[in-house]
């Protein structure tokens, strides 16, 4: 394995995780970030990270890559992943639309739609 190689790295991470080497894959995913890896919205959605996902060091792990919030912005962002909005771009787009006002982007999302 290339060491450089962000990719490699990540999917070392995925299958650690998958095999249950929960501190393995923990090492290879902040060597993939380390090394360039920034792609938040498949780390919080690819199944093969869901036992890496459910310890509270994904968080820590993955912090560098979220954009700078308040707990509230990243919390309506959170919800509308879980909700099936996966674009991360769009999502942060409509939170920047309402000036970072998490109530007015949500009462956009329940009015007009997505």
């Amino acid at each position: 394995m290339n060491p450089n190689d962000m990719i490699a790295h990540y999917n070392l991470s995925c299958a650690c995780s998958l095999l249950g080497r929960v501190q393995e894959a923990f090492e290879s995913l902040e060597a993939s970030i380390k090394l360039g890896y920034n792609n938040l919205q498949h780390l919080l959605s690819d199944p093969d990270l869901e036992n890496v996902r459910k310890c509270p060091e994904f968080e820590k792990v993955i912090a560098p890559l979220r954009p700078k919030m308040d707990p509230k912005q990243l919390s309506f962002l959170k919800t509308l992943t879980e909700m099936g909005f996966v674009n991360p771009e769009k999502n942060i787009k409509l939170l920047k639309d309402f000036n970072g006002n998490v109530d007015q982007a949500i009462m956009h999302v329940l009015d007009k739609g997505y």
